[in-house]
């Protein structure tokens, strides 16, 4: 009980820096949300980078690991394996799930976006190149 009561303090910890670390992401630099990934954009030294890399990996090993370690402390041993297998295909059913939710939100409002590129050659403008 007591192991059990660690991992899910442990577990909300790192929730918690997650959460945290999401919040820090929109709002680095001049104010515009970049989601993901900014600490790349924002911190130019290469260890404080790799801090927070190792910090997103903390979170990530956590999100995977924890909810089955904190689970199987409180399954009777016979039927661990079930329990297990019923467990995981709910987990990942909501992710996939909520993903292709996700990926029609993102569709539709990828059909508001302005393609500045392709007017500018229907305009006769040569388009620049990102390099």
């Amino acid at each position: 009980m007591a192991g059990q009561q660690r991992a899910a303090v442990l577990h909300a910890c790192t929730a918690l820096q997650g959460g945290l670390g999401e919040a820090a992401d929109l709002t680095v630099g001049d104010g515009r949300i970049r989601p993901g990934l900014a600490p790349v954009a924002a911190i130019h030294n290469k260890w404080l980078l790799m801090f927070s890399m190792v910090g997103a990996g903390g979170v990530w090993a956590s999100t995977l690991a924890m909810p089955y370690c904190i689970l199987a402390g409180s399954l009777p041993a016979e039927k661990t394996g079930i329990y297990m297998g019923i467990f995981k295909v709910n987990n990942r059913l909501l992710a996939v799930v909520a993903g292709g939710v996700f990926f029609v939100v993102a569709a539709v409002l990828m059909l508001r976006v302005r393609d500045v590129g392709v007017e500018r050659v229907a305009d006769g403008v040569e388009a620049t190149r990102l390099a």
